[in-house]
């Protein structure tokens, strides 16, 4: 069962409230929004395809997060566009993850280390319904839902090992996402995790990407091989997919095209990635112009950095967006 840890319920300062015992898996929409509304602030819904959704709604603005994946599907600050990007063509099936928003990528990044076994890319908590567990409004008015996912019988199969994981959605003037993951175990835990943030952007031939500079990097787009960004300010020309290693700086993506500023720091994180596919692409789930709109910066734990959880101790990876004009 999934159960509060006490580190799990403290968020800079503020406590979030209990934990309720978790959610049958077959709560029907009015036990959510009973259990979990927040004084009207959390309101959970069927989404496309009946997945379940719940939207955080305060002065700050709004956001969407589908409990298939724990997955984050909007942010919208009040008088502004969009930040979070989706795919107009997202399949949302129960057996595929969402295209766009915050996918968690746990516990491995990428396909499998052993891809004869046929393991689904990125890991499985994307694929999994996670349990809310509460939702509170902070004293700055702030909403936060907490949702959980633990290992069973199906994880165990792909992965063994016993976790407990938390998921935190803080909805203020910035976007706040914190995943904590426990050990419970006997033996030291290892995984690979990410926040795969898709960023809405109004022309990626545009963008100044600045907090990269001087940083190294493994590039997908060249072989796997292992390079080092000379400039100080990144300007994408191609499709790019790279996994920045050993920093933990803050990235800020300057968007003319949105006269705005896209500000991603991070946590518990040594790995950042960026990736855009540039051309029109082949994916079934993304329409073929919409790399003129999204751009991913993740804060991930991935490959040499990825994270190490001694038994009955827990890691935290977060991410936290932040909107700014221009300068």
């Amino acid at each position: 069962m999934l159960t509060a840890a006490g580190p799990w319920l403290k968020w800079r300062g503020h406590t979030l409230p209990p934990m309720t015992e978790p959610a049958p898996a077959a709560a029907n929409l009015a036990d959510l929004n009973r259990t979990f509304s927040a004084g009207g602030a959390v309101r959970f819904d069927a989404g496309p395809n009946g997945l379940t959704r719940a939207t955080l709604t305060n002065d700050f603005g709004t956001a969407e997060v589908f409990l298939h994946g724990a997955h984050v599907t909007a942010w919208t600050p009040r008088g502004q566009a969009p930040v979070i990007f989706l795919s107009s063509k997202s399949h949302f099936a129960n057996d595929k993850a969402i295209r766009g928003g915050v996918p968690i990528c746990f516990p491995w990044f990428g396909p499998h280390a052993e891809p004869e076994r046929k393991l689904p890319m990125h890991g499985f908590a994307r694929l999994r319904t996670w349990t809310p567990l509460s939702a509170s409004r902070g004293n700055d008015g702030a909403v936060f839902l907490v949702l959980g996912l633990a290992s069973d019988d199906a994880t165990l199969a792909w992965y063994p090992h016993d976790f407990r994981a938390i998921y935190v959605v803080r909805l203020g003037q910035q976007l706040e996402l914190a995943l904590t993951v426990e050990n419970p175990g006997a033996v030291p835990l290892t995984a690979a995790a990410a926040l795969h943030t898709y960023l809405h952007i109004g022309d990626p031939r545009r963008l100044a990407i600045h907090g990269l500079g001087g940083c190294p990097y493994v590039d997908k787009a060249r072989n796997y091989g292992r390079f080092v960004q000379d400039e100080a300010v990144l300007r994408m020309t191609s499709y790019i997919d790279r996994v920045y290693t050993g920093t933990n700086a803050t990235v800020t993506v300057d968007d003319p095209a949105l006269s705005r500023r896209l500000i991603i720091a991070k946590d518990g994180s040594q790995s950042t990635v960026v990736w855009n596919p540039w051309t029109p692409n082949t994916f079934t789930d993304m329409a073929p112009d919409e790399w003129t709109q999204m751009l991913c910066v993740e804060a991930g734990a991935i490959a040499e950095h990825s994270l190490v959880i001694a038994p009955k101790a827990s890691a935290r990876l977060a991410t936290t967006i932040s909107v700014a004009p221009l300068p």
